[in-house]
């Protein structure tokens, strides 16, 4: 992992589209090769104007103030 991130504002996914995702994070100190050749790759790409490819792993959805278990028990 090179950074915690989380979405300012909303953001509409829809199928077989782009959407427009503004992030707000840290980067994580790297302290092996691989992390620092990582993060060099992704700000070389960013400065030549390329695309990095990521993974995204997501830790929640929704807004804080909301749970999953609250909106599926009015839903149900």
């Amino acid at each position: 992992m090179i950074a915690p991130v989380s979405a300012e504002g909303g953001v509409t996914l829809a199928a077989q589209s782009t959407s427009n995702l503004s992030l707000a994070g840290r980067l994580v100190p790297q302290d092996n090769e691989a992390g620092l050749a990582t993060v060099s790759a992704v700000f070389n790409n960013f400065i030549q104007g390329k695309n990095s490819d990521v993974i995204v792993q997501g830790a929640g959805a929704g807004p804080s103030d909301v749970s999953c278990t609250r909106v599926f028990s009015r839903n149900l």
